[in-house]
């Protein structure tokens, strides 16, 4: 995607995280209107709304065929991807964002699994609550997003951003964690979404800027392993933590202490990240990602 639009990368980044955070709040909404009346309908509007983008997709995304068999024709595949991983493994600022992902990740996992069981049990409320919760994080979450794009605007460095990020992150969850009343719950949890809205556009922006176009959608696909990796430790260990919570009147204990562990694991990114930029220059000079990708098509 990058490659295929002159627009700079905080503005693309940033704006397609904000429209999907935005359809977010709209489904949060719709979601808990329909789950007022029943519980299936939210499913069946949603099974639809699947159905109707595969059908834009092909109707609209249209590629050429005979171009792309040309060039995998005249690339290697193999070695595109040794190299990309040697790139990564070389390159500080890109292996070391690969072990933020990790780390955030594995702190997202607590709070994705149990937000529904924790605030819909400290609220006392159905379970439709969470359909306006989740509109409410949504509209949160932009305005991560948003902050990303005026803080890169206003000359912050893009480490410093993520950093940000991963600092909201890290406290908010762990606040959210150590109090146990609805309405502090919920507004703690609020703030750390607005982290959680900030580190996808912060982390796409710092990772485009160090990568060549030639091997962006591998190292893109590596990172991305990487931090599903973080998920599925996070859901273990986060899931054998809280296996005494067995329905929304059980003590909320383990919930709690998942969130702890959980916010401090994404304090740790903030540490690492900190002391690397202390010892080394992360920062790329505009234009020079495209310097890059020229002296690569010239090698």
């Amino acid at each position: 995607m990058v490659e295929h639009t002159d627009k700079p990368v905080e503005t693309l980044f940033t704006t397609s995280n904000s429209i999907q955070y935005i359809s977010g709040f709209i489904c949060g909404i719709l979601g808990s209107l329909l789950a007022a009346y029943h519980y299936w309908l939210p499913w069946m509007v949603s099974i639809c709304s699947v159905v109707v983008v595969i059908f834009l997709c092909v109707s609209f995304m249209k590629e050429d065929l005979h171009d792309r068999k040309k060039q995998m024709n005249e690339v290697n595949i193999k070695t595109i991807i040794t190299n990309s991983i040697q790139i990564g493994l070389q390159n500080k600022s890109i292996w070391l964002i690969f072990v933020v992902g990790l780390f955030i990740s594995f702190s997202n996992s607590a709070g994705n699994a149990f937000q529904q069981p924790r605030l819909v049990g400290l609220s006392e409320q159905g379970i439709w609550i969470m359909g306006i919760i989740k509109a409410a994080y949504s509209l949160f979450m932009t305005f991560g997003s948003y902050l990303v794009r005026k803080m890169i605007a206003g000359r912050h460095e893009d480490v410093k951003v993520l950093m940000y990020a991963c600092g909201m992150i890290g406290i908010w969850l762990t606040l959210s964690g150590v109090l146990n009343t609805f309405y502090p719950v919920l507004i703690t949890f609020l703030i750390y979404e607005i982290g959680r809205g900030m580190y996808p556009a912060a982390k796409q922006i710092f990772l485009n800027k160090r990568i060549s176009n030639e091997y962006r959608s591998t190292l893109l696909s590596l990172d991305s392993a990487i931090s599903q990796v973080g998920m599925c430790i996070g859901l273990v260990i986060t899931g054998m933590m809280s296996h005494n919570f067995s329905n929304l009147s059980s003590d909320q204990t383990p919930i709690r202490l998942a969130w702890i562990v959980c916010g401090i694991a994404a304090l740790i990114p903030v540490l690492l990240l900190f002391r690397a930029n202390k010892t080394s220059n992360f920062q790329v000079k505009q234009g020079e990602a495209s310097r890059q990708d020229q002296q690569n098509k010239s090698m």
